[in-house]
């Protein structure tokens, strides 16, 4: 009796933080669908500004196209996407997001995060399931210590780097498959995503760019976008904390759980080369990604 009491006050919390979050406001709205920018279908020049998709519901909807490559090629706009969860994407979201031409939605969500929050999905879209569950990268128990205020024995950094060595170590299944589902044409567009878009679909989209010959220090660039399209969510989280921990947490030192450092991937990189030998032979001997599908990946999705 004791244990329900305490999943109910803890589900209790967990909802009156999303309830804080929900007046907390999201913004303004980017408009009619019709009118949203996609990065792909302008010149050349005029597209890196509009990476960030202007969506209703998710603050960290972007492109991969357009980071150029070791051997000067491109790589291609309007193919690969990343994002955060889809559960409160807007009618005109879903809209846009036909407009985009997905064909495959992949999600890393455990089943706890989906079953609270079900992605929304525009209409004729494949949905995939990949789940990871990897301490720090799903919401219940890191809710249930934040709310509780129990986070002295918490190491938000060094949580993440652990959770980001985990990625390479122990998920190699889940990005292989992911990886190789870029090989065909009837899967793209995709999009991945998690919760806040930042951990295991940052780790997605930080392996698709390595394969494709993307300079680390780009895909390290990239990974930290994070910060700068989820600042005023960060900010919420900030506030619905506090309020919804009573002002018994104190949320400063959490502040790396609700975006990302750069130490995070590097810790994946250098996960690869020290379990691995280099980042090639992740690819090869973790992945099980041959040269030859390295290859096929590049002329798929690579341009110039």
């Amino acid at each position: 009796m004791a244990c329900q009491r305490g999943e109910m006050q803890m589900k209790n919390r967990f909802l009156w933080i999303l309830a804080v979050m929900a007046l907390l406001g999201c913004g303004g709205s980017p408009g009619s669908a019709e009118q949203r920018v996609v990065a792909a279908q302008l010149p050349a020049d005029q597209r890196e500004p509009q990476r960030k998709l202007a969506m209703d519901g998710m603050e960290n909807f972007r492109d991969l196209g357009g980071y150029r490559t070791r051997d000067g090629r491109t790589v291609k706009w309007g193919v690969i996407y990343r994002s955060d969860s889809l559960a409160d994407a807007s009618d005109e979201d879903l809209y846009f997001m036909g407009r985009l031409g997905l064909k495959q939605v992949v999600d890393f969500r455990t089943e706890f995060e989906k079953t609270q929050d079900p992605d929304r999905l525009p209409s004729g879209v494949r949905y995939i399931e990949r789940a990871i569950d990897i301490e720090g990268t799903a919401t219940k128990e890191l809710f249930a210590k934040i709310t509780r205020g129990d986070i002295d024995d918490l190491d938000p950094r060094g949580l993440m780097e652990r959770a980001n060595r985990a990625f390479v170590s122990a998920q190699r299944g889940v990005y292989s498959a992911y990886l190789r589902s870029l090989l065909s044409t009837a899967n793209l567009p995709v999009v991945a995503h998690c919760t806040g878009g930042k951990d295991r679909a940052g780790f997605a989209a930080a392996i698709t760019l390595l394969a494709l010959g993307v300079p680390e220090e780009t895909v390290i660039e990239d990974y930290l976008l994070t910060n700068e399209y989820t600042r005023s969510r960060i900010e919420r989280y900030v506030w619905a904390i506090r309020l919804g921990s009573f002002f018994r947490t104190d949320p400063e030192p959490i502040r790396p759980l609700l975006g990302v450092d750069r130490s995070f991937i590097e810790a994946a990189i250098e996960q690869m080369k020290l379990e691995f030998g280099s980042i090639e032979n992740y690819f090869r001997d973790g992945l099980g990604i041959t040269d030859a599908e390295i290859s096929q990946l590049r002329e798929r999705l690579l341009e110039g």
